[in-house]
C-alpha cells in the first residue's frame, strides 16, 4: 500500500506581532533588572526573548525606546493592580485603612521581583515613564487622603494629603528597593510597620504639634 511522502520540514512558524511585542517586552524586562540600562544590549534581548535583532529593532526602534516602553507597561500593569482606594470607608481605623491601600503595591511586587530592580533604574535614571507613572499614583492617593481627611474631620486640608503621601510612597519604595540580602522582612511586616509609623506620626502632629501643620499650609 503506497504511503504518502512525508513533509518537509518548512521555516519555523513567525510569531505574531503582538506576541513579539509581549515576549520582548517581558525578556527586556528581565535583563534590565539584572544588569540595568547602560550594560544591557539589544543582542541579550533579543536571546532571552527568542526572536531576532531585527525584530527587536523594527518594533521599538532603539533600547532607550525599549526601556521606556517596559516602564510603561509595568507602570499600567500596576496602576490596574492598584486601583483607586476608598478613601470613604468609615467603618475602619485610620491604620486598617492605610495598610489595605498599600496591600496591592506589596502584592504585585512580590509577584513581579523583576520590578523591584527595574524601578530602582527607571528612577535613578530619571526616566520620563517612570515619572508619569509615580505621578499617576501620587495623584490617586492624594485623593484618597483629601477625601478621608475631609469625610472623618481629621484637620486641615492644605498642603497636608500631598505632603502626606509624598512622604508615604517614599518610604515605602525605599523599603521595597532596600538589599535586603538574604533575610528581607515579610510583607506583612513592612506594611504593619509603614502603616503605624505613618498615622501614629500624623495623630501626633495633629494632637500635640498643631502649629507644624498650621505652618505647612
Amino acid at each position: 500500500m503506497p504511503t504518502s511522502p512525508r513533509r518537509r520540514p518548512g521555516r519555523p512558524r513567525k510569531m505574531p506581532v503582538a506576541e513579539q511585542r509581549a515576549a520582548v517586552l517581558a525578556a527586556a524586562a528581565r535583563v534590565f533588572a539584572r544588569v540595568g540600562l547602560l550594560a544591557a544590549t539589544i543582542e541579550q534581548i533579543a536571546q532571552e526573548g527568542g526572536v531576532t535583532r531585527q525584530a527587536v529593532y523594527e518594533l521599538f526602534g532603539d533600547k532607550n525606546a525599549l526601556f521606556d516602553a517596559v516602564v510603561a507597561e509595568m507602570g499600567s500593569q500596576m496602576l490596574a493592580a492598584f486601583g483607586t482606594p476608598d478613601a470613604v470607608d468609615q467603618e475602619i481605623d485610620d491604620v486598617t485603612w492605610l495598610r489595605r491601600c498599600n496591600v496591592p503595591v506589596h502584592t504585585y511586587f512580590a509577584q513581579h521581583p523583576e520590578a523591584v530592580a527595574l524601578f530602582r533604574e527607571a528612577e535613578r535614571v530619571r526616566n520620563p515613564a517612570f515619572v508619569a507613572y509615580r505621578a499617576r499614583l501620587t495623584e490617586a492617593y492624594t485623593e484618597a487622603v483629601r477625601a478621608r481627611l475631609a469625610r472623618l474631620g481629621r484637620g486641615p486640608e492644605g498642603r497636608l494629603p500631598d505632603v502626606l503621601v509624598a512622604l508615604f510612597l517614599a518610604m515605602s519604595s525605599t523599603l521595597l528597593m532596600m538589599p535586603w540580602e538574604d533575610r528581607p522582612p515579610d510583607s506583612d511586616t513592612l506594611l504593619d510597620l509603614l502603616s503605624e509609623f505613618t498615622i501614629g506620626g500624623l495623630e501626633r502632629l495633629l494632637t500635640q504639634r498643631p502649629d507644624v501643620l498650621d505652618r505647612l499650609g
